[in-house]
């Protein structure tokens, strides 16, 4: 009788996980919803399309961000971005300029040799060289954008803080 609900538990862990997988993806698609929706009050005279896109980049940086937390590349510390973002919150300091920019473009996409103080202040990031930490057309169009400290909250909580990464 052990065997077979050896299998039983397989599937049914199968499909929670499959479950888990589709509730995150719908909260993601939401959050970028929510995202271009902001983003396109803030910017009407961008395009629909650099709006979404812009939101989807963002984003797609938190969710790499939370993979790499979790391996604790970021300060070695798990819960890095949530923590960070709710002390510049708390202080009423603009999360996405204080925490999100410095750490996209003043860490992961510098050399630590070139970092300035501020990024050399979020501790031991790596330098990733890659293209999704470098700015965007519409961040160089825009480099005053940024996104409220409820709506980041409100991503980081409902979306990637609800999930194992």
């Amino acid at each position: 009788m052990a065997a077979a609900s050896c299998p039983v538990r397989i599937f049914d862990g199968a499909l929670h996980r499959e479950h888990l997988t589709r509730q995150f993806f719908v909260r993601f698609r939401l959050a970028v919803q929510q995202t271009a929706a902001c983003l396109r009050r803030s910017h009407p005279e961008e395009r629909e399309e650099a709006n979404g896109a812009q939101a989807l980049l963002l984003l797609s940086r938190l969710l790499f961000l939370y993979f790499i937390q979790q391996k604790g590349w970021l300060n070695r510390d798990r819960r890095f971005v949530i923590d960070r973002v709710e002390l510049a919150a708390k202080s009423g300091r603009n999360a996405h300029h204080t925490v999100l920019r410095p750490l996209f473009f003043g860490c992961l996409n510098t050399a630590k040799s070139e970092r300035d103080a501020i990024a050399i202040s979020l501790g031991d990031v790596p330098y990733l060289n890659g293209g999704l930490f470098e700015p965007s057309a519409f961040e160089l169009r825009n480099p005053a954008s940024s996104l409220p400290n409820e709506l980041i909250l409100s991503i980081l909580e409902e979306v990637f803080e609800r999930f194992d990464f």
